[in-house]
């Protein structure tokens, strides 16, 4: 019975170690892509020691990104109705990032701040659908322009340096 209740122990002590490391790994985030990211689930996607990690991070080495999609309507009134075409864009967007360190000055995560408008994306896709053509009337006259409609989304995921963040 003792040899049961020394198992116990045991395996009761080493799950108690084991829960700093999964606070530290820890990636939460918005539909904005606002939230955290621990240094240790960026150690373990990469493989990384604690002396490689610092280093990396202080080279400017990890990228963090979001994927963003950005749609434009084009509106147009003719005398049969009303016409759309649609433009969409696909980017992927770096991600304003602040670095959390200790008193040592040790990196220990990451907080995201959403996309860091002062960056341009890189382009993923760009489709166009709807109408053929802009004041394309199929079967009446063209009588003029209505406001366009935009639509920005970020979509679900953070990337860092291409590999998804989960």
């Amino acid at each position: 019975m003792s040899r049961i209740r020394n198992l116990i122990t045991l395996t009761v002590s080493v799950a108690a170690l084991a829960v700093p490391t999964v606070a530290t790994a820890a990636v939460t985030y918005d539909d904005a892509s606002v939230g955290s990211v621990g240094k240790g689930k960026v150690q373990s996607l990469f493989g990384w020691n604690d002396a490689t990690f610092q280093e990396k991070v202080k080279s400017g080495y990890l990228k963090f990104y979001s994927k963003h999609t950005m749609s434009t309507e084009t509106r147009w009134q003719c005398g049969d109705g009303v016409q759309s075409r649609t433009s969409t864009v696909k980017e992927l967007r770096a991600l304003d990032v602040t670095l959390l360190t200790n008193a040592q000055d040790k990196v220990t995560g990451f907080t995201l701040n959403g996309i860091d408008q002062s960056k341009a994306g890189d382009l993923i896709s760009a489709e166009w659908t709807g109408a053929p053509d802009v004041e394309y009337c199929p079967a009446g006259d063209f009588v003029g322009f209505l406001p366009d409609v935009f639509t920005s989304t970020v979509m679900p995921g953070v990337y860092v340096n291409g590999w998804p963040l989960r």
